[in-house]
């Protein structure tokens, strides 16, 4: 669960802001990262929290390798709005490829002073 993590930090977050989008990025990660079919062998998803001065940063950590895409959510869509939500709440949010495979998907909260 992302929330406990969050405690972790011991900084102060504002919970309306860091929960959800930790929540995204974990959902993304499964949802896009993990393989079809039960018979393949799992992926690996981390989640990965850091103080750095004035803002804390939340990675994801996946197996997949496409990039992540802000679509038009459909409101009719059970799906489609997840980086529509990290961008609402964050900072900045983004992405990088790993060597060796996978990607991290990020997001920077500023701590509630």
């Amino acid at each position: 669960m992302a929330a406990p993590a969050l405690f972790d930090v011991q900084v102060r977050l504002e919970s309306a802001d860091a929960y959800p989008d930790a929540a995204e990025l974990v959902t993304n990660a499964l949802r896009h990262s993990l393989p079809p079919r039960l018979s393949e062998a799992p992926g690996r998803i981390r989640l990965r929290l850091q103080h750095e001065t004035s803002f804390i940063l939340c990675g994801v950590l996946d197996t997949g390798s496409e990039a992540p895409r802000r679509r038009e959510p459909d409101f009719i869509a059970e799906t489609g709005r997840g980086l529509h939500i990290v961008e609402s709440f964050s900072a900045t949010w983004g992405w990088m490829p790993l060597d060796g495979g996978g990607k991290v998907v990020w997001a920077l909260f500023q701590p509630v002073r």
